[in-house]
């Protein structure tokens, strides 16, 4: 079975606030959550051992039952990284 492209395989939690996101498709991006970090709902983030504890949820990504990011929205406002 074929997974969708915007499906993510693994993330990584990097230094500043940034994550690396493998995509199904075999893409690979940055997303930086600063901007992010401005609302209520991601204040949380600012700890950065809590930042770092971001696991996969269903295809997207989460830190806890309230926090996660749609893989959609983290494809669409990410940058590629070039290999």
């Amino acid at each position: 079975m074929k997974l969708p492209e915007w499906t993510i395989n693994h993330i990584t939690a990097l230094e500043d606030y940034m994550l690396r996101i493998d995509f199904a498709d075999g893409l690979r991006k940055i997303f930086d959550c600063k901007p992010l970090l401005a609302k209520k709902i991601y204040a949380p983030l600012k700890d950065k051992k809590f930042f770092g504890s971001v696991y996969l949820s269903c295809g997207g990504v989460a830190w806890n039952d309230d926090i996660d990011i749609a893989p959609e929205y983290l494809r669409e406002y990410s940058r590629e990284i070039k290999t």
